[in-house]
């Protein structure tokens, strides 16, 4: 196995709606790009708002011989995100949503995913690093170099939510969503429903609580270092069509 970063696959399915998230990919993108400059990137642009715009950003900064961008408008985020998946021959994943900032460079990502894949780990949280890496979340953490390490039944997340942003063994991100593939709406703590299921929202909507992190039995971690987070600017969302 290769512990460098072509042994992962980069993987995203979203929308952008709005100029303020357009100027932010055309800033992250090209970051994205030189850290794993050789990885496979797998992307569906589920929209036809900004396509060309779109495309645009991947194709100038992606190398050509490792781009999939695809324009796939099927309204199922899981089926959409599977069908990506079998475009995957690396043995882990990374799914991030593009509104993440980065704030590391290649050497330091490859670092976090050596010692992932050193200690054998399932998932590696790529959300919400600043909240969940400060001392009072740490009681159930092992150090290493790089990650804090957890089981799943310790996830510091709330409700045990599983996050659809982190690097995943692919097997595992598989499985899950071909149980959320044909799941039509979600019963909501408050008591709605939702019936998103064109949205990355909807998975964590799903595997949460009894279907959560508890649930599964795997090794996590958790980059000891900020090296990405999620940024709305000025606040916006993308939110359902």
């Amino acid at each position: 196995m290769s512990f460098d970063l072509d042994n992962l696959t980069i993987i995203q399915n979203f929308i952008c709606t709005q100029d303020k998230r357009l100027k932010m990919l055309n800033e992250e993108v090209p970051k994205m790009s030189e850290i794993f400059k050789n990885s496979k990137f797998v992307i569906n642009y589920n929209s036809e708002s900004y396509l060309k715009e779109i495309k645009s950003i991947y194709t100038k900064n992606v190398n050509k011989k490792n781009l999939l961008f695809k324009n796939d408008l099927h309204s199922n985020f899981a089926k959409t995100t599977l069908s990506l998946l079998t475009e995957v021959d690396t043995d882990y994943v990374m799914f991030i949503c593009e509104d993440f900032v980065y704030l590391k460079g290649r050497s330091h990502w490859a670092a976090v995913f050596k010692e992932m894949q050193v200690n054998n780990a399932d998932f590696c949280m790529l959300a919400k690093i600043e909240k969940y890496t400060k001392k009072e979340w740490q009681n159930n953490y092992t150090e290493g170099n790089e990650c804090f390490f957890y089981h799943s039944k310790n996830a510091p997340t709330n409700r045990g939510v599983v996050s659809i942003d982190g690097i995943y063994k692919k097997k595992n991100l598989v499985a899950l969503l071909e149980e959320l593939r044909d799941v039509k709406e979600v019963i909501l703590c408050d008591g709605s429903v939702s019936k998103y299921v064109n949205m990355p929202n909807f998975f964590e909507q799903y595997f949460i609580d009894e279907k959560g992190m508890k649930s599964l039995d795997w090794v996590c971690c958790l980059p000891k270092e900020l090296i990405t987070y999620s940024y709305h600017p000025e606040n916006q969302a993308e939110r359902p069509w």
